[in-house]
């Protein structure tokens, strides 16, 4: 029943935690225990990013934008928040021993995000093509430390993503 509530609502369920960053969310996601929660928790602390997802994040297809929503229903860390961002950027996270940063091809991004989407394939793959076309999606080879916040920001910065900050 839920697979066709979001359906009939143009809409998808992204295993992610969001932040929010300059009034935009930016989603991190992974198969379980890659680092969405520790990337986020990463940015909270040394960027002030408001943590508004932990786990799933409702994607909305709502005129040429996608709008992000809170899921009620969170996992290990039970962070939830019903507020509505517009999306900014998707990062795929990656363990690793450096800091690397690229954006995805679309067939690529496409994959990586369809295995993270609780939706049948079919109805999820046209809107995926769609948010390809406009919205970013990176993937972040990452450690668990401030340079990967630092690499994934310059980053969003230079793709105009955020509003650049200044490092003073």
């Amino acid at each position: 029943p839920m697979r066709q509530m979001l359906a009939h609502f143009q809409a998808m369920l992204l295993h992610s935690s969001r932040i929010a960053v300059c009034d935009k969310a930016i989603l991190f996601t992974a198969p379980s225990g890659t680092g969405k929660t520790t990337q986020a928790k990463l940015w909270n602390r040394f960027e002030k990013a408001e943590i508004v997802s932990n786990d799933r994040t409702i994607l909305r297809k709502q005129g040429n934008d996608f709008s992000s929503y809170g899921y009620p229903v969170d996992g290990s860390s039970p962070i939830y928040s019903r507020k509505w961002l517009p999306l900014g950027a998707i990062v795929v996270l990656c363990q690793g021993a450096e800091n690397h940063i690229r954006r995805l091809p679309v067939r690529q991004a496409l994959k990586c995000l369809t295995e993270q989407t609780a939706m049948d394939f079919r109805d999820t793959e046209e809107r995926m093509t769609i948010l390809l076309a406009v919205y970013p999606v990176y993937q972040l080879i990452c450690t668990p430390d401030q340079d990967a916040v630092t690499c994934l920001r310059k980053q969003l910065e230079k793709d105009e993503v955020i509003a650049v900050v200044s490092d003073s």
